[in-house]
């Protein structure tokens, strides 16, 4: 049971983190040709309206220097974050953010909030692309591999409460299982051992008081045979008597 507990949660885990790449993925596609043009308010738009959909806890896009240019919170706009966060410190200080991919799982994060809820959050870079490099109203040389990072978390209480009933759910059914492979394990001990021996103790009984005629009854199994070896036992006693 703990380990199909353990492995339904994290294929739930693993779909989950799925639809938070796909998730990302569309936000930046989808903000992608507002940049290209220089349509901040367009782009404002698209985060606001994806951030308001059911699951989201927030999205950011901040440049390298960590500073917030859209989000879908308006205090958080113009300010620094700390490179130090759970959200930055996978990929600062070292230079590792222009080799990764999107969908790797080291941009992937699960964090508790001061309440306990658990957030997962993902980082994309974002990368300075050829129709980035090109544009006339973008200041981004070729040798800028990397021009921002899109930070998008999702909240994991729904996916929480889920596992808790599948979790309780299995223990349920594992529970059941057991108590009715006991009661049938119980009664095949009961049926094919109990009561062949204690035939077999009660016709031991009546031999040990000299009552030679009991014969008991026979089976195709090993008590079968014993019960077999027993009548040919008190057969045996009975003549033996008689020539006495």
């Amino acid at each position: 049971t703990y380990a199909a507990v353990h492995i339904q949660q994290s294929h739930i885990m693993e779909n989950v983190v799925m639809d938070a790449v796909r998730a990302s993925d569309i936000i930046a596609r989808s903000t992608r040709h507002s940049m290209l043009l220089n349509r901040k308010e367009d782009v404002h738009n698209i985060i606001a309206s994806v951030g308001g959909e059911p699951g989201f806890e927030g999205i950011r896009i901040y440049n390298k220097q960590g500073v917030v240019v859209f989000g879908t919170i308006p205090d958080e706009i113009h300010s620094k974050v700390d490179l130090n966060a759970e959200a930055c410190i996978i990929c600062h200080p070292s230079a590792r953010l222009g080799n990764i991919s999107p969908s790797s799982a080291q941009l992937t994060r699960i964090f508790a909030k001061p309440d306990g809820k658990r957030v997962l959050g993902l980082i994309t870079p974002i990368r300075n692309e050829a129709q980035c490099s090109d544009v006339a109203c973008h200041a981004h040389p070729q040798s800028k591999t990397i021009l921002g990072v899109l930070d998008v978390k999702m909240s994991l209480t729904q996916v929480d409460k889920q596992l808790v009933a599948s979790r309780d759910k299995l223990l349920l059914l594992s529970i059941a299982a057991v108590l009715l492979i006991s009661i049938v394990s119980g009664g095949f001990i009961w049926i094919v051992i109990n009561r062949p021996v204690k035939r077999l103790m009660g016709g031991m009984k009546m031999v040990s008081s000299g009552r030679l005629g009991q014969k008991l009854e026979t089976s195709n199994d090993e008590l079968g045979d014993l019960a077999e070896t027993f009548n040919r036992m008190t057969v045996d006693l009975a003549k033996a008597r008689e020539e006495i």
